[in-house]
């Protein structure tokens, strides 16, 4: 069903779309192209936020300071209140994140997240990618189906991390289940008791298993991410609790979004198989192609900002309090800013996607997510040629934070 549109002069509109219906989820682009088409900046009753889908009203937002990215209490507004003791230790958690924090107090812990991860300390990030992609595509060769996500992009994505930060193999399983888990309330809309209480439960468990291994690379560096971060924050002058807090924020954004984007870009190119011929006839294509890859269908879905102080965005008013969720996904195939913006096209030279944000929260770990996509697109193209999707429904993750798939069956042609 169509979203329903009603104009109020001065102030956009309201939308009512369901954003969590499976049907959106599983294409979200009809629906947020009606939306940008009636008005970029729109109120939703269903969210009680505004919902923002223009690319030149995103880019503007995500770098003005009047838009705050202190804003953890979304993630669990409505909670019963008999979790509300685990929602607070949840969020209280989330408020050390440099994610989100705002003005000097982000500057001071972004300052040495982006020195830890700077392009010439990301060297061994290519090279131990490509070691771990090679062990995985044996264990593909002769196989007749399998699932991407589960079979590759998971298992890529985080034995490779865990290998730049130094976490034993062993303990990977455990790690695996903690970074999923613990970040179950981002962007999906449920607050159950249930929910707040898994999500708190394994944050304190990425805690304090993350807490120890920095006091190990602390007395013992070593020649990995966690050493490098570790010295960076604490040559700053960084707390021990906030070191802990951002090394969390940087590991698990970096597998949970890579992840997704390596599916999202493999169902893209099996989508549209002439693309798929591109990159595998010219594979010195691919560096650029991620980056079209990205604005197509990338992982980052939305950023949510709270206004902080009265403002106004092409004519409509935004008061104190009130969330805004920057729809970066819808930004990316503005027709406005991207010429055949709902085509995939990876000789597309234009770059000026939002797929990592802007502004002074630009993704600090989009150098290592291109990296990983670029490297895991290296073995896929050639093997995506000889598989197809093998059914219907997809499955995909129901968030408004994350785009991404759960499971993607494929089977020999």
């Amino acid at each position: 069903m169509e979203p329903r549109f009603e104009d109020l002069q001065g102030d956009g509109g309201t939308v009512d779309v369901d954003f969590f219906a499976p049907s959106f989820t599983a294409n979200p682009y009809a629906e947020l192209a009606r939306l940008r088409q009636h008005s970029p900046i729109a109120w939703s009753a269903r969210l009680n936020a505004w919902v923002v889908t223009g690319h030149h009203e995103v880019q503007r937002m995500l770098k003005d300071h009047r838009l705050s990215s202190a804003r953890t209490e979304i993630y669990t507004r409505g909670v019963p209140e008999c979790a509300r003791g685990d929602a607070e230790a949840y969020t209280g958690f989330l408020d050390r994140w440099l994610l989100f924090r705002d003005g000097a107090s982000h500057r001071g812990l972004r300052a040495p997240a982006v020195r830890a991860v700077k392009p010439q300390r990301l060297h061994w990030v290519r090279s131990t990618a490509i070691e771990t992609v090679q062990e995985l595509a044996s264990n593909l060769v002769g196989r007749t189906e399998f699932d991407l996500m589960a079979d590759f992009a998971e298992r890529f994505v985080l034995r490779t991390i865990a290998r730049i930060i130094g976490i034993p193999s062993e303990d990977i399983p455990a790690f695996a289940a903690w970074s999923q888990g613990g970040f179950l309330l981002d962007g999906t809309g449920e607050v159950s008791a249930e929910a707040v209480r898994t999500a708190q439960r394994n944050v304190a468990s990425i805690r304090s298993y993350l807490q120890e291994l920095v006091e190990k690379r602390r007395a013992l560096p070593q020649d990995d991410l966690l050493s490098t971060i570790a010295a960076e924050f604490t040559a700053s002058g960084v707390s021990q609790e906030e070191t802990i807090a951002n090394c969390i924020n940087i590991v698990v954004g970096s597998h949970e979004t890579t992840k997704y984007l390596i599916g999202n870009a493999a169902l893209a190119l099996l989508e549209h198989p002439g693309q798929l011929a591109v990159l595998h006839e010219q594979p010195e294509l691919l560096p650029g192609a991620v980056d079209e890859l990205i604005r197509f269908d990338g992982s980052f879905f939305s950023v949510i900002r709270r206004c902080g102080e009265p403002a106004e965005f092409s004519g409509v008013r935004m008061e104190p309090g009130q969330y805004v969720f920057c729809m970066l996904n819808a930004a990316n195939r503005d027709p406005e800013r991207f010429e055949l913006a709902d085509q995939l096209v990876v000789t597309r030279r234009d770059a000026g996607h939002l797929g990592f944000g802007q502004g002074p929260h630009f993704c600090i770990g989009a150098g290592i997510g291109r990296i990983l996509t670029e490297v895991a697109l290296q073995v896929l193209v050639p093997l995506l040629t000889r598989f197809r999707v093998a059914g219907e429904p997809l499955d995909w993750l129901p968030s408004l934070s994350l785009r991404g798939l759960r499971s993607l069956q494929l089977t020999s042609r």
